[in-house]
């Protein structure tokens, strides 16, 4: 299990990055295969604590610094920049004892861009990605496990936001109606029962009316350092069958038929019940002088999915307007 302590959102258009220290280290964390990852202007520093013997990790996470350390007080600086007040923590820690650690770094990219051929070198590119680093520690050696489970995915939406099912039980599903389902799922959603009908069986989850922007899609235990809260959420019945998801931007239900055809990433659900709540957070970026006086910001947005044992009624989330 990993217990998420802090973390930082830092929008890089000033080398800020090069002067950010790993500070066991009091070296530049943009060394070696770091430096390898290529330059990114949203860079998002975390720290952890996990109690386990293995980390699983993307198949993309690179290891750029591993060692150990005596902690000296019961809370400390991992990274920092003063020139723009970035300080990541670690805290409750015991006095004296050892830990160790190793600082993990992710290019994290849009499935829309990873599939195209068209922006490869495009200034979306460099606007969208997110340089990931992790500083994550435990009282006893681990390792890290390579799995293609993801806790997150990353793309684009539009105000038709997303949809997240299990193709299989809801291909079986459509198969079993009486009356046969139109290829466009957009169309049959705001017409007929469809989409109410699907979150009676709990086999979906919808959620639309968002802000044109580009989100995480998440799972995991405590998620508060990903962003306030926007005061958006939903509620959903999610069959406990149902352990992964199969998140679809809310566009490609206009062709089902090609819609199920693809391979969507898909987004292992965390935690127990028959409830699935939904709730939009937004983390705001640290913001230099020469940021400031431009005026514009770029936020990280992400929705939070979590299972639990309450209400499991479903009142989607069906519009939210961050900016």
């Amino acid at each position: 299990m990993s217990q998420k302590i802090d973390a930082r959102y830092l929008y890089d258009t000033d080398n800020f990055l090069k002067g950010t220290k790993h500070l066991l280290t009091d070296e530049s964390i943009v060394s070696g295969k770091l430096s390898d990852l290529g330059v990114r202007r949203k860079c998002f520093f975390q720290s952890e604590l996990i109690n386990e013997p293995t980390l699983n990790v993307g198949m993309s996470v690179v290891e750029i610094f591993s060692g150990e350390f005596v902690a000296g007080s019961e809370e400390v600086v991992v990274f920092e920049n003063k020139e723009v007040d970035l300080r990541v923590l670690i805290n409750d820690l015991n006095c004296g004892a050892k830990y160790y650690y190793k600082v993990l770094a992710e290019i994290q990219t849009p499935e829309q861009i990873k599939g195209s051929q068209v922006l490869d070198s495009d200034f979306a590119v460099l606007e969208s990605e997110v340089l990931n680093v992790r500083f994550v520690f435990c009282s006893f050696e681990f390792a890290l496990n390579r799995t293609e489970e993801l806790s997150w995915v990353y793309d684009s939406f539009s105000e038709l936001g997303f949809f997240a099912t299990d193709l299989d039980m809801l291909d079986d599903y459509f198969s079993k109606l009486d009356s046969k389902v139109g290829n466009d799922l957009i169309e049959e959603f705001t017409t007929t029962e469809l989409a109410g009908d699907i979150f009676k069986e709990g086999l979906g989850i919808l959620c639309w009316g968002g802000t044109p922007w580009i989100y995480f899609v998440r799972s995991e235990d405590n998620c508060s350092i990903y962003g306030e809260s926007t005061g958006y959420e939903g509620n959903y019945f999610l069959r406990e069958d149902i352990k992964e998801l199969s998140v679809i931007p809310g566009e490609a239900l206009r062709d089902w038929s090609l819609c199920r055809c693809r391979k969507w990433p898909k987004l292992k659900v965390y935690g127990e019940g028959r409830g699935l709540i939904v709730k939009l957070l937004i983390k705001n970026e640290l913001t230099s002088t020469i940021r400031e006086n431009t005026g514009i910001f770029s936020p990280i947005l992400s929705y939070v999915l979590v299972r639990h044992n309450g209400d499991s009624n479903s009142n989607p989330l069906l519009y939210s307007r961050v900016f």
